[in-house]
Parts: structure tokens; C-alpha cells; sequence
């Protein structure tokens, strides 16, 4: 039996505040409106952090869900 949904989830603040996959070189964020204006500059910052570790040049992509 299968239940739960698994997804790599965005922390900002403490807060779960979206959700996200990587999709070629880009990283897309689902931001969940709720949680507020999505930080770009510290999803820039952790995407850069990402290529970093992949060893290849990603960008970030937000949309609200």
C-alpha cells in the first residue's frame, strides 16, 4: 500500500513554504502562496549553492501555486 506524497520541500523561516524539482538546468519552485512573497534572492543563493554541489550551472524558477 502506498500513501504520502514525497517531494523535496522549500524551508523558509521555519516554514514549509513550497515545494521543488529540478528540471534540466533549471530548479522549479511550486511557492505556496499562503507562505507570502517567495524569497528570490535566498532561492538564487540555494540554486547556486545546488550547482555547486552538481557541478553544473542551474537557475531558479518560481510559481505560485
Amino acid at each position: 500500500m502506498q500513501s504520502g506524497w514525497i517531494a523535496p520541500v522549500v524551508v523558509a523561516g521555519g516554514v514549509v513554504s513550497g515545494t521543488w524539482s529540478r528540471d534540466g538546468d533549471r530548479v522549479r519552485v511550486a511557492w505556496f502562496k499562503e507562505t507570502g512573497r517567495p524569497p528570490q534572492t535566498a532561492l538564487e543563493a540555494e540554486t547556486a549553492r545546488l550547482s555547486t554541489i552538481l557541478g553544473r550551472d542551474l537557475h531558479v524558477a518560481v510559481a505560485p501555486q
